[in-house]
């Protein structure tokens, strides 16, 4: 009777220690891609507690997150905006949120995604991208300034021009076409 337990008992022991093996590797790639990743990511638990962060995210937020044990509460005083941020999105309804933030003298693009037990944070630095689209604005206004500037230009060049060339074939007429 004993050997169809244990049987059972050595294929269950087998699956674990595979589901286990696939389980891990599973992780190193997670890990592997998070540290890579140009963004900044961080997973929250409702708590508060940080579960994950890469390296990218403690570069964004000005500090290097520790874990474990750390939580939203644990970062600098000046992402209390984010933080905020994070503790009206874990008692909301909505599964994903997309916001911009200043996080000292940067532009961040970061989105929130829920999670069974959390929340997920992308952090992108985009001041650079920021700063490239106002000059692009600027310069496509200093463009349209241009062109309304050369607008009423054109019809007095256009007099100028007849205005010489009626001096140049001396007409009798150039009083009243200079009037």
């Amino acid at each position: 009777e004993f050997a169809p337990v244990y049987r059972a008992f050595g294929r269950m022991s087998a699956d674990l220690a595979t589901s286990r093996a696939a389980l891990e590797a599973a992780q190193r790639r997670t890990a592997a891609v998070l540290q890579n990743v140009a963004s900044g990511v961080v997973a929250f638990h409702y708590t508060g507690d940080i579960l994950l962060a890469n390296p990218r995210a403690g570069a964004l937020l000005g500090r290097s997150v520790q874990l474990p044990g750390a939580s939203l509460e644990s970062l600098s005083p000046t992402l209390s905006p984010l933080v905020d941020r994070c503790r009206t999105f874990f008692v909301g309804a909505a599964d994903d949120e997309a916001f911009d933030i200043h996080v000292q003298g940067r532009q961040l693009q970061a989105r929130l995604t829920r999670l069974p037990s959390g929340a997920v944070l992308t952090i992108d630095d985009i001041t650079a991208l920021a700063s490239a689209q106002r000059v692009l604005a600027w310069g496509e206004m200093a463009r349209q300034v241009a062109h309304e500037i050369k607008n009423p230009l054109t019809p007095i060049r256009l007099g100028v021009q007849h205005l010489r060339r009626a001096f140049r074939d001396g007409r009798g007429d150039f009083g009243q076409i200079l009037d």
